[in-house]
């Protein structure tokens, strides 16, 4: 279990802390250590000092930040880096989505299935290795298929249940 969290503060920066050890290394840009560090250390988004944060989620292996443009920036067992290993556990900020034609307007991270949802209703999840993925694949994102007609207006993951 996760024993991480993270908040944005008023100054659109997002500072996390917690026990990481065991899941989750924060990103830590001007901390004393990337230990298991009771203090909050700020995650670094220079390279995205056109955009603010929107929303921190934390998860059972990872983290992700929605920024206000839309791009989703995760690190912890998520995609981007393109590793075939079964676990790879990303310490730095990697870019899950960005389309700005299809923004990401919502993230949900369950226990073994993690989706975000775009603007014009379409739902990509990654983090296979249960039947609510459409994937096995832990490192890149899978289209979810809806009935015609239907687009994706929110998620809820748990355990063992998916509902949209």
């Amino acid at each position: 279990m996760n024993a991480a969290t993270c908040a944005i503060t008023t100054n659109n920066q997002v500072h996390c802390g917690g026990d990481t050890s065991s899941r989750i290394h924060i990103p830590y840009s001007s901390c004393s250590s990337a230990s298991t560090a009771s203090e909050w250390c700020p995650v670094d988004l220079s390279s995205y000092q056109s955009e603010t944060p929107g929303d921190v989620q934390i998860g059972n292996d990872e983290a992700c930040i929605l920024m206000n443009s839309g791009r989703l920036l995760c690190w912890g067992n998520s995609p981007g880096a393109g590793s075939t290993s079964t676990r790879y556990y990303h310490n730095a900020l990697q870019q899950t989505a960005y389309n700005t034609n299809d923004r990401a307007v919502k993230v949900v991270l369950g226990s073994f299935s993690n989706c975000y949802i775009t603007e014009h209703g379409n739902m990509h999840c990654w983090n296979g290795g249960s039947s609510l993925s459409p994937t096995s694949n832990t490192h890149s994102t899978t289209n979810v298929s809806l009935p015609t007609g239907r687009t994706a207006v929110d998620v809820a993951i748990n355990d063992g249940n998916m509902c949209v």
